[in-house]
C-alpha cells in the first residue's frame, strides 16, 4: 500500500524538528553556548572597566575632576571622599568667606557664587514690593537670629526671569505685608506660625562671577 500523505500536524512537527536540529548545530559551532568568540557590545554604563572595580585605574571610579569639577584660585571643590577612593562633588567653598556657595542669578543678570544659606519667602513691607521682609516658619530648625544671611528669590512680573537677593536679618518686623501677583503688588496676610524680620540687602559684587558655557 502507498504511504498516506502527512497531515498538516505531522508536517509542522517535522519542520520544527529540522529547525531545532539546525539551531543545535549552530550553537555547537559557535562554542557550545558560552561567550567565546562573541564580540561584546559597548558597556551601557559608559564606564571603561579596568583591572579593578569602578574604572580604568581600578581605584574606585572617576574623581571630581573627571566629572568636570575643578577648583579655582578662590572657589574650591567640596566633596565627599569614600574610604575606597570614591568621590562625590557637593559644590564649592568660597575660600575668602570660608562658606559653601552656589551659583545664583542676581538682579543685574549676573551669575555669582553666593553663600549657601537659608532662604526666605518672597514678601515685602511696602505697596511697591521693593523692600524685602524675611518670613520664616516658626518651627524652622535652628531659629534665625539677627545678623544671619539669607537669600530671597524675587519673582519677576512675567515669571520668566526670577532673581536672587542676598539679605541680612535684622530686628523683628510687625508692619504690613505685601506680595507680588503678576504685575501687581497686593496686600496679604499669613496665618499664625510665621516669624517676620526686617532685612538689609547686601552687596554681592565681591562674590565670584560665573558664566555658563557649553563644551
Amino acid at each position: 500500500l502507498a504511504p498516506e500523505p502527512p497531515t498538516p500536524f505531522h508536517q509542522s512537527m517535522r519542520n520544527l524538528s529540522v529547525w531545532v536540529a539546525t539551531a543545535a548545530m549552530t550553537v555547537a559551532a559557535c562554542g557550545g553556548g558560552d561567550d567565546k568568540g562573541v564580540t561584546p557590545g559597548p558597556d551601557p554604563s559608559g564606564v571603561t572597566s579596568g583591572t579593578g572595580v569602578g574604572g580604568s585605574t581600578g581605584q574606585g571610579g572617576a574623581s571630581a575632576s573627571d566629572m568636570g569639577w575643578s577648583s579655582g584660585s578662590r572657589l574650591r571643590v567640596r566633596k565627599y571622599v569614600g574610604a575606597d577612593g570614591s568621590e562625590m562633588p557637593l559644590g564649592f567653598v568660597d575660600m575668602q568667606t570660608g562658606e559653601p556657595c552656589s551659583p545664583m542669578r542676581l538682579g543685574d543678570g549676573k551669575l555669582r557664587c553666593l553663600p549657601s544659606v537659608g532662604s526666605t519667602l518672597p514678601y515685602f513691607g511696602d505697596p511697591s514690593c521693593i523692600t524685602s521682609v524675611a518670613v520664616f516658619f516658626s518651627s524652622t530648625c535652628g531659629q534665625v537670629s539677627a545678623g544671619d544671611m539669607v537669600t530671597q528669590t524675587i519673582p519677576s512680573q512675567n515669571g520668566c526671569s526670577n532673581y536672587t537677593k542676598l539679605l541680612q536679618v535684622g530686628a523683628p518686623y510687625s508692619g504690613p505685608l505685601y506680595a507680588r501677583s503678576g504685575v501687581s503688588c497686593v496686600s496679604t496676610t499669613l496665618p499664625a506660625g510665621y516669624d517676620f524680620y526686617q532685612v538689609t540687602e547686601l552687596d554681592t559684587s565681591g562674590y565670584v562671577e560665573m558664566t555658563e558655557q557649553v563644551e
